[in-house]
């Protein structure tokens, strides 16, 4: 079953840490998107309000995050991190550099 609708047990991690993530991506992007001073106190709401959905998934993240770098799941978490943060990222500072904030 993993192989048919996953590819394989690497594609199922990948989707599981993308369907975790994302009910907070889309909420960042929500926030990230109005112009507003209390973005951070939001996002940092957001985290821990959606982290205490799958209280796991925090220690997961460390788990893998101490992992060597070639281990195939933490390669997957930061792609994952960087498909879904980049955009953000990008947009919070590009926001900052219009206010005047040097980089």
């Amino acid at each position: 079953m993993i192989r048919y609708y996953f590819g394989n047990k690497e594609g199922l991690f990948e989707t599981m840490v993308r369907e975790t993530m994302m009910p907070m991506k889309k909420k960042m992007d929500d926030i990230f998107n109005e112009s507003d001073h209390r973005n951070l106190f939001e996002f940092m709401r957001i985290y821990y309000h959606e982290m205490n959905k799958v209280p796991q998934f925090p220690r997961l993240v460390a788990q893998v995050m101490h992992m060597p770098p070639s281990a195939t799941q933490r390669r997957l978490f930061e792609k994952v991190f960087t498909d879904m943060g980049r955009p953000d990222h990008d947009l919070m500072f590009g926001k900052l550099q219009k206010s005047g904030v040097p980089a």
